[in-house]
């Protein structure tokens, strides 16, 4: 028991040293293990020609869990996060993954969604935006014919977005 009690305390006195914020992938991969990792997504959303189209962007070949794959924009909270606000998640996600600027409004929230991945339980908080002036990256698809190498996950969550999106634009 006293073998397991230091290893404990080494572990815990290894994780003082940590600042809140972004972790080394190795890090954070463990600690998706073991806790449930909150994710902002906004799903880009537009009428085209009668029908409704997503915007997906592709993860790189080389990603730890899901290489090559399209999927809806997103990233982690993070505890350096304004207080009780997404708006940093938001410009982490239109600034990076969606190469724009910030939206002109708040994307709408739709949800969330708890589901298991391969990094292990995620909590998905979904959204979508009409705004795609600002967007300079991924693919637009129609949400019926959506790519074959998407995260298969995801899929339930874009049509519950595209839905919501429906409900509240016609």
């Amino acid at each position: 028991m006293t073998d397991k009690r230091s290893e404990i305390n080494e572990i815990v006195k290894n994780f003082k040293k940590l600042k809140p914020g972004f972790q080394k992938f190795d890090v954070f991969r463990e600690l998706c293990r073991i806790c449930v990792t909150p994710v902002v997504e906004v799903l880009p959303v537009r009428k085209k020609r009668n029908r409704i189209e997503v915007l997906l962007t592709k993860r790189s070949k080389d990603d730890a869990f899901w290489p090559d794959m399209f999927h809806m924009p997103g990233v982690v909270l993070l505890a350096t996060d304004k207080d009780g606000s997404l708006s940093d998640a938001f410009e982490r996600i239109f600034k990076g993954e969606l190469g724009g600027t910030n939206p002109k409004k708040m994307p709408t929230f739709v949800g969330y969604s708890f589901r298991n991945e391969k990094r292990g339980m995620g909590l998905s908080l979904l959204h979508w935006s009409d705004e795609e002036a600002a967007l300079n990256t991924g693919a637009w698809f129609d949400h019926c014919h959506l790519p074959e190498n998407i995260l298969r996950l995801q899929i339930p969550n874009i049509t519950r977005i595209v839905e919501d999106y429906k409900m509240r634009t016609t």
